[in-house]
């Protein structure tokens, strides 16, 4: 399995596997190609992950973490572990303290809590307004 940047094409699949999970599918241009990784495998894309670098180097945001329903657990697993792996060392090259997760459901704040991430505040929403 390689590791690669996003590109613009990779973003109708994406969605796909947004949906399948339920979860709102990200407006376009929210994968940006030089923080988001993704994971390709011998048969197509397994998982991605994007970082959000800050102004401030206290933390960066960690978000749109997404695998291929269509692929085997355990690859997605390990896909996941592997540009959780990544992401981490690259943000901490850069100078950053701390990564802050987007979790929109308990299925996947449990994903980042065996990556070795902590629940900072229980009952938090996410809001958003379209400017």
């Amino acid at each position: 399995m390689q590791l690669r940047n996003f590109k613009a094409n990779d973003y109708e699949e994406l969605v796909r596997w947004s949906n399948a999970a339920s979860i709102p599918p990200p407006p376009p241009g929210t994968f940006l190609e030089a923080s988001t990784y993704l994971i390709e495998g011998p048969n197509g894309l397994v998982a991605t992950l994007t970082w959000y670098p800050q102004p401030t180097l206290e933390f960066a945001i960690l978000e749109g973490l997404l695998s291929n329903p269509d692929v085997p657990k355990r690859l997605r697993r390990q896909a996941v572990n592997r540009l959780a792996a990544h992401v981490e060392k690259v943000a901490k090259s850069c100078g950053y303290k701390r990564l802050l997760c987007l979790a929109p459901n308990e299925s996947l704040a449990r994903r980042y809590e065996q990556l070795g991430y902590t629940v900072t505040l229980g009952g938090v929403f996410t809001l958003v307004k379209t400017l």
